[in-house]
């Protein structure tokens, strides 16, 4: 594994240059915030990203490349080793850091349901692509281009989904991990549709949010923990 991750990665000047230019938009965001120290390791396998009170670790051994003969061994299925590659070492720093510094538990919120999970993780992406302006949203939530357009195409319909079977405000662990979680497809919508795709409904949301309401720094948007004034601000009513 060594020697696999010597030869793939005999330097990390690209990463490097990619992530000091997304750290300093996370300064202009937040000029009291501190840019952590940035390390490479390798885990066994275990933790693509580890974040610290003022250090960022980063295993590259989850970042191989998805063809990489240990994923199968390890149990990895192919919808995720596909992001398993250098690409999203830099959007999983930046997801990893936001994740950290506004952590679910520690936020607080009111509720723990499908709306209060969908809204901070789109929060997060948010975060993600304030920091990296110039990325793609395929690679900002690890999206195929079908399942990208499987998303813009049906956003009315999922969202129309979730409100007229009463799961918006659902407490049930289970059906946010199915709305939530690491899968081939959100069972709740389509074979087509990306795993996570309440996520990026939580996206679409706080980026409605932000567009209505430009008083609204990221700072201020990162910390608010009123749910309900998010989507009632953001007055989203996808077509």
């Amino acid at each position: 594994v060594y020697s696999m991750t010597i030869e793939l990665y005999p330097g990390l000047s690209e990463v490097e240059r990619d992530l000091e230019e997304a750290f300093r938009h996370y300064l202009y965001y937040f000029p009291d915030k501190t840019v952590p120290l940035v390390y490479s390791c390798i885990t066994g396998f275990n933790n693509s990203i580890i974040t610290g009170d003022s250090a960022l670790g980063i295993g590259l051994d989850r970042y191989l490349g998805a063809d990489c003969e240990y994923y199968p061994r390890l149990g990895i299925y192919n919808y995720i080793a596909a992001r398993m590659t250098p690409l999203y070492i830099v959007p999983d720093c930046m997801y990893g850091w936001g994740a950290s510094e506004w952590d679910f538990t520690s936020m607080n919120y009111p509720a723990d349901n499908v709306l209060t999970e969908m809204i901070h993780e789109g929060k997060l992406r948010y975060f993600t692509k304030c920091m990296l302006p110039e990325l793609p949203d395929e690679i900002i939530f690890g999206f195929t281009s079908n399942q990208m357009n499987f998303c813009r195409n049906n956003e009315g319909l999922m969202w129309q989904y979730l409100v007229e079977n009463d799961l918006v405000f659902k407490t049930d662990q289970f059906i946010i991990r199915k709305l939530m979680g690491e899968a081939p497809f959100t069972s709740y919508f389509a074979n087509e549709s990306p795993g996570r795709a309440a996520g990026w409904l939580g996206f679409r949301i706080v980026e409605s949010y932000m567009t209505r309401n430009r008083d609204i720094s990221l700072g201020l948007l990162m910390n608010e923990v009123d749910i309900q004034e998010i989507l009632e601000k953001a007055k989203y009513n996808p077509e």
